[in-house]
C-alpha cells in the first residue's frame, strides 16, 4: 500500500512538473493586453492549455508542436470561449500547396465572419463571410507570400474599422495595414484560424506556428530577438526559434534571442552580463534535461522502497 502510494505520488508530481513547464512557455509571452497567446508546443490544441480549440471542419493536427490544417476544404478551427469585440490577432503562418491562410475574428459561426487572409500568390483580402460567395471587402498584393517562407499576419478588429498586415519573419511590421476596409455587419464573436483554396488538395496544408490574441492593437515590439513580436524576448521566442530552425531561423538566431532574453519593449539595453544570463536563459536541451532529471529521481526513490 505504502509503495502503491509513493508512486502515484511520483506520478503526479512528475506530470504536475511537465505541465507547469509547458505552460511557462505560453504564459511568459502574455502581455497585460493579451487575451491569449497559444504556440501549440504540448502538442494539444484541445487540452484548455492555454485555450481550447474547437475545429469545424477539415483535419487539424498538433501533435508536431504546430498546428497543422489538412482535409477537406475549406478547415475551420476556432476558440468559442472568447466572444470578442475588438480584437487584434497575429500568426505566424506557412502553407504547402494551393492553400490560404486565414486569421478569422469576429467569427460567430463556422462561415459567419470576417477573415484576413493571404494566399500563395501573395495576394490579401479581408472578406466578410454570411452569404455565399464570401464578400471581398478589400485586396492587395504583396512581393513575397506563405508558400516560399514563414509569413506573419496580423489582423485587427476595432470598431467598424478592419486592418489586415503581412510581412515576412525577420522583417519588421509594416507601419500601415496593406489592407483596411469599414465594416459594421459583425460585432464580435470567436477569433479563429482557416485553411481555404478554390482549388486546393486535401494533402495541401497550411501550419501555424503560434497565434496572439488580445484586445488592443498588438504592436512590433522593434526588438532583437522577439521572433513573435509580442514585445518581449522570452521563452515563447525559443519555441519560435526552435521550430524554424533550419528554414527561417539558425545558431546565429538563438544566440541573438539568448543575448536579449529578458527585454521588453521600452525596457532599454541588453541584460548586462554574460553570467547573470547563464543562469537565467536555458540551453535548448535544458527543459527535456529537467524532466529527464525527474524521471530518474523517481525512479531512484522506487527502486529504494521496493
Amino acid at each position: 500500500m505504502l509503495r502503491a502510494n509513493q508512486h502515484m505520488s511520483s506520478k503526479l508530481l512528475l506530470t504536475v512538473a511537465c505541465c507547469v513547464l509547458t505552460s511557462m512557455m505560453c504564459a511568459q509571452a502574455a502581455s497585460a493586453d493579451t487575451i491569449f497567446f497559444d504556440n501549440f508546443n504540448d502538442g494539444d490544441a484541445q487540452d484548455g492549455m492555454p485555450v481550447t480549440w474547437v475545429p469545424g471542419s477539415g483535419t487539424w493536427d498538433a501533435s508536431s508542436g504546430d498546428y497543422v490544417a489538412t482535409g477537406s476544404l475549406p478547415r475551420v478551427s476556432r476558440v468559442l470561449a472568447h466572444v470578442l469585440g475588438d480584437t487584434s490577432a497575429r500568426t505566424q503562418a506557412r502553407v504547402v500547396g494551393n492553400v490560404a491562410a486565414n486569421l478569422a475574428v469576429r467569427r460567430p459561426g463556422v462561415s459567419h465572419g470576417y477573415a484576413g487572409v493571404i494566399r500563395p500568390d501573395g495576394s490579401m483580402t479581408i472578406a466578410k463571410f454570411g452569404d455565399f460567395p464570401p464578400v471581398a471587402l478589400g485586396s492587395a498584393v504583396v512581393p513575397f507570400n506563405p508558400v516560399q517562407q514563414d509569413v506573419m499576419l496580423q489582423f485587427d478588429a476595432f470598431g467598424d474599422k478592419l486592418s489586415l498586415w503581412a510581412w515576412p519573419v525577420g522583417e519588421p511590421m509594416p507601419n500601415e495595414p496593406q489592407v483596411a476596409v469599414f465594416d459594421n455587419t459583425y460585432a464580435e464573436g470567436p477569433v479563429g484560424l482557416i485553411s481555404s483554396s478554390a482549388a486546393g488538395l486535401p494533402s495541401d496544408s497550411t501550419t501555424y506556428r503560434f497565434i496572439h490574441v488580445a484586445d488592443t492593437h498588438i504592436t512590433a515590439s522593434g526588438l532583437t530577438g522577439d521572433y513573435n513580436q509580442n514585445g518581449a524576448v522570452d521563452a515563447a521566442d525559443y519555441v519560435v526559434w526552435r521550430n524554424g530552425l533550419g528554414t527561417t531561423y539558425n545558431q546565429t538566431d538563438y544566440d541573438v534571442w539568448r543575448a536579449n532574453f529578458g527585454q521588453s519593449a521600452g525596457s532599454g539595453a541588453a541584460l548586462p552580463s554574460a553570467e547573470p544570463l547563464s543562469i537565467a536563459v536555458p540551453e535548448p536541451a535544458t527543459l527535456t534535461l529537467l524532466i529527464m532529471a525527474m524521471v530518474v529521481h523517481y525512479a531512484r526513490r522506487r527502486s529504494t522502497v521496493s
